[in-house]
């Protein structure tokens, strides 16, 4: 098998290509895959976007408040600019 990036052999049952660093996805994409992922990306109860979406509406001052003074990890994965 050989990646689909960079199209280099793959050696044994790696992960990640040793030569670009991409992940190896062995499973054929289709709707059940791709609903699973965004499921557990986005819809999740532990997610933080989850978690943000509702404080906006129930503590909005808050939020803003918050992320006015830098408090952003706890809302989002992004880093400060």
């Amino acid at each position: 098998m050989n990646c689909k990036n960079c199209n280099t052999p793959l050696q044994g049952e790696k992960k990640f290509c040793s030569n670009c660093g991409s992940k190896v996805i062995s499973y054929r994409l289709n709707f059940s895959s791709v609903s699973e992922e965004f499921f557990s990306t986005y819809i999740n109860w532990d997610n933080k976007f989850y978690k943000t979406f509702i404080h906006l509406f129930t503590k909005p001052q808050e939020v803003a408040n918050g992320y006015l003074d830098g408090v952003r990890k706890r809302y989002t994965n992004l880093l400060p600019i």
